[in-house]
């Protein structure tokens, strides 16, 4: 069960809405229990290779970053993408991608053929089904609880 920060009927204080950045239909997670609640639902991500979609402004990235073998954020918004680059510069295992998800070739993401990739994201539910029944189901695990 995810934590109650995650709840939809308290999203009003866990996510925001930017009107800087309503073009692309962002929102950004405010609420650091609802933070640390996604990534503690990756489990030990010390070995792994995560892959975070829609980083915007770092939040749970900062988090993950601390926490995994190898981040990958992949961000359309190009003022977010330099950001991140430069709030994680100093770490070598923090990959910053700026493109479209679904153009995202995962496979070649991972570091052995086998490697099957950790997803996060702080995407609306519609997004994440609509995503991991795409092709590259088999290289992904996913954390979701439906």
């Amino acid at each position: 069960m995810w934590d109650t920060a995650l709840d939809p009927a308290a999203a009003s204080s866990t996510i925001i809405k930017d009107a800087a950045a309503a073009k692309l239909g962002q929102n950004f997670l405010v609420s650091p229990a609802a933070q640390a609640a996604i990534a503690d639902a990756l489990g030990d991500v010390s070995r792994r290779t995560v892959v975070e979609i829609g980083p915007g402004r770092g939040a749970i990235t900062a988090i993950l970053a601390a926490r995994a073998r190898r981040l990958v954020a992949i961000e359309l918004d190009r003022n977010f993408t330099a950001n991140l680059r430069e709030q994680f510069a100093n770490r070598p295992s923090v990959e910053i991608l700026e493109q479209n998800v679904l153009a995202t070739d995962f496979a070649a993401l991972r570091g052995a053929e086998d490697e099957k990739l950790l997803i996060v994201g702080n995407l609306p539910t519609t997004s994440r089904r609509i995503f991991c029944c795409g092709s590259s189901a088999s290289t992904l695990r996913s954390s979701e609880r439906w």
